[in-house]
């Protein structure tokens, strides 16, 4: 092979042993790598971890225990606001979810800890029981520099009030509205075209906008908490003829024969309707309306959403009307839905207050036919519960453990699902200098550590005391890695030792196995075993890429192409300048003759 003027030999025969060595020791590193590609993800993680592990450890025992310093939040937004009626408009009985996103500078040093801390105060003249909160603290991204936290608003009393949120120095006020409940403004009804004498109809009722169908739910959430209500029984009939009209429930009234206009709701809502006569009997006044539960029971809990109540109206009397339907009605709407059934039955779902319910079962051929049933509307006690725990390290079974200025995170999983109040509070602790306990007695508790030490929590249920958990926590002196930046250095690790040192060594390997080879002795001549070295690397990765696309749990990265790129065309520049440097001394050192 000729390069440049002079003839490079390429064969293998007759070489110096270190020619033999590093061509062995080149297709090994070669071998390593596209085996490594073949490996399974999962085993590939742990196989760098345990390197990045042992790398920690030492950059740990030589740095020493450090005092970390608390990243203040450098702005705080709200970003997503679940109001639907109006903007910051909550109608009462229903929940909006808040989203609220606040960003970091970037950390100067792995041990840096982000102030996560942020609370929801009301204005001090709001009362706590006009609306509950729900928390859900978020961890800060450590790409993003972005920590996300929701809170839900449930709404209770009709009023104006104010939220502020805060963290750091700043703050975000959300000042809202609790409305009453709305009634339908687009929907559709279908009236017959004729109805007997003596009769009544209901109104098959349709919603138009899927904005105002009557109870949506949030279905993220185990409570299914209603985010918005429109509600049917606010409409209001229009009596423009006695003889023949709708009323507030949405019942014809038919009682003498002829053509009539009738309304529902408003104007927009009109249509004619004909009476026809026939031998339809209206009810004796000794005619009464007896309900009985069909399971016997006659109580109900808050957000009961899958059983329910079932109530059957019975009618007596000496003349039974011919159309013996009833329209049930609840007093209260926010301690529980009714749902009307077959053959006079109807469903009685517990949603949000708690107390004594009145269902209503009245004849629509004579309003003044009623019975009452009392209902008792009761919280859902939990039975246990599972600590949620975020930001510890586990250390055995119940213990835990994290480094001085983090914050961890405490919240509850309730049994059964529905239990209303999942509110926990730390009741006790072994050492109360060793945290700094944060929203005590609410759903997510914020624990911070303040001094080195270990302490245990006695952990309760606020609705059932007598249901408790115990952790240990203990706090550490915070390394140079730690849990705040470890994954960023595993990952760093893992693209350095992996990729891009790997690639280099290969690379020089390489370059010292075809000078040696080609027997070069020049800046010009060192560019082919170079050029070798390189485009050899770069077989190598994308091979190794190819095989990785064939493997589970792993695939090819444009990002690992061009780190390993970049390893195998730093290292192959290094070495020629080396060698360059080399000579330049070699050539220095020469005597003059």
């Amino acid at each position: 092979m000729k390069w440049g003027n002079k003839v490079i030999n390429t064969s293998l025969k007759k070489r110096k042993k270190r020619v033999y060595a590093f061509g062995a020791l080149f297709s090994i590193l070669c071998i390593f790598i596209l085996g490594e590609a073949l490996i399974p993800g999962n085993v590939s993680y742990l196989q760098s971890n345990f390197f990045a592990e042992i790398g920690a450890f030492f950059i740990n025992l030589f740095n020493g225990p450090v005092i970390p310093h608390e990243i203040e939040a450098t702005s705080i937004s709200l970003t997503s606001d679940s109001s639907l009626i109006g903007e910051k408009q909550i109608v009462i009985g229903t929940t909006t979810l808040l989203q609220y996103d606040i960003t970091y500078p970037e950390k100067e040093d792995g041990s840096d800890v982000y102030d996560t801390n942020i609370q929801f105060l009301r204005n001090d003249e709001d009362s706590s029981s006009s609306y509950n909160l729900l928390i859900t603290k978020g961890t800060v991204n450590n790409t993003t520099h972005t920590m996300t936290s929701y809170i839900r608003i449930i709404a209770n009393i009709v009023g104006s009030y104010s939220l502020k949120a805060e963290i750091s120095d700043l703050s975000y006020i959300y000042n809202f509205d609790i409305i009453d409940k709305q009634k339908p403004t687009q929907f559709a009804i279908t009236p017959p075209t004729a109805i007997k004498k003596n009769e009544t109809y209901t109104l098959p009722f349709t919603y138009l906008d899927h904005f105002e169908t009557a109870q949506i739910r949030d279905e993220d959430d185990p409570q299914g908490y209603l985010r918005r209500y429109y509600d049917q029984s606010l409409l209001t009939g229009m009596e423009v003829n006695s003889t023949c009209y709708v009323d507030d429930y949405g019942v014809i009234h038919a009682y003498q024969p002829g053509t009539y206009t009738c309304y529902y709701g408003d104007t927009s809502h009109q249509f004619d309707i004909t009476v026809v006569d026939s031998s339809s009997l209206l009810p004796s006044s000794d005619t009464s309306i007896d309900i009985t539960s069909v399971s016997g029971q006659c109580s109900i809990n808050d957000y009961d959403h899958d059983t329910g109540l079932t109530l059957e109206a019975h009618l007596s009397g000496s003349i039974l009307p011919t159309d013996t339907s009833v329209t049930w009605i609840v007093d209260d709407s926010l301690k529980a839905f009714v749902s009307p059934l077959e053959n006079n039955q109807c469903l009685v779902q517990g949603y949000r207050n708690l107390g004594t319910l009145h269902v209503t079962a009245m004849l629509n051929t004579d309003h003044d036919i009623t019975s009452t049933y009392q209902v008792t509307v009761s919280t859902i006690a939990p039975t246990d519960f599972t600590l949620n725990i975020s930001g510890l390290d586990i250390d055995e079974e119940d213990h835990y453990s994290f480094g001085m200025g983090s914050s961890a995170y405490l919240s509850g999983t309730f049994l059964p699902n529905y239990t209303t109040n999942t509110a926990i509070e730390i009741v006790s602790t072994t050492d109360d200098e060793i945290l700094e306990i944060i929203d005590n007695s609410s759903t997510t508790i914020t624990v911070k550590a303040v001094k080195i030490g270990s302490t245990t929590l006695t952990i309760v249920s606020v609705a059932h005391p007598s249901i408790t958990k115990t952790l240990t926590i203990t706090v550490t002196a915070q390394t140079y890695i730690n849990e705040n930046n470890y994954n960023e250095y595993a990952m760093t690790t893992r693209k350095f030792l992996g990729h891009f040192l790997l690639f280099g060594v290969t690379t020089i390997i390489g370059f010292l196995f075809f000078k040696y080879s080609f027997e070069t002795n020049s800046l010009k001549e060192d560019i082919l075993p170079g050029l070798f070295s390189i485009g050899n690397g770069m077989l190598v990765v994308f091979i190794s890429e190819f095989f990785q696309a064939l493997v589970p749990s792993r695939g090819p990265s444009l990002t690992d192409i061009g780190i390993d790129t970049l390893g195998c065309l730093i290292f192959a520049i290094l070495m020629m300048t080396l060698f360059l440097i080399i000579r330049l001394i070699r050539h220095q050192k020469k005597p003059i003759k």
